[in-house]
């Protein structure tokens, strides 16, 4: 997270995104508030600004949270152009999505479907056609566990990592 020296000076470019929902160590479910903007160098960065506790994941539940985060940051939601959310129904519904529910906040604003996750899905659904997916996709969570958990183990992987 940005020092609070640093966050207010890029609180006020122009914003981007929000996006993300994932839950705590104490499952507690959590919304991540990214942008991307224009730095004072002229170069586009993504900035984390912060996380929203949320009890519902219901799309006006989303949007009455988003709102009130910027609120209380201080941003103009009006300066908000694109937002990127992933493509479950909650997110990208046309009708009652939070997509369009932000729309009737910020009418300018364009939605993008997140890539990411579009791309998780498709895995996802090829994993059910292809077994063999499933157990490399295990595998891999393996191996990212094995570093993540340990500082040591990751300390070495980085010098090999760094040989080859």
């Amino acid at each position: 997270m940005k020092t609070p020296e640093v966050q207010p000076t890029v609180l006020q470019q122009l914003l981007r995104r929000p996006e993300y929902e994932s839950t705590d160590e104490a499952n507690r479910t959590k919304f991540a508030i990214l942008i991307r903007c224009l730095d004072t160098d002229k170069t586009i960065k993504d900035h984390f600004l912060g996380m929203i506790n949320v009890k519902k994941t219901d799309a006006a539940t989303l949007v009455s949270k988003i709102e009130r985060f910027f609120i209380s940051k201080e941003i103009a939601i009006s300066k908000i152009l694109f937002v990127g959310f992933d493509g479950c129904n909650t997110m990208s519904g046309e009708n009652t999505g939070l997509q369009r529910r932000f729309r009737h906040v910020v009418p300018h604003s364009l939605y993008i479907n997140c890539r990411s996750h579009r791309l998780a899905l498709c895995v996802k659904h090829l994993m059910k056609y292809f077994p063999v997916l499933e157990d490399v996709d295990l595998d891999l969570l393996a191996i990212y566990k094995l570093f993540d958990n340990s500082p040591q183990k990751f300390a070495v992987f980085k010098d090999v990592q760094a040989t080859l």
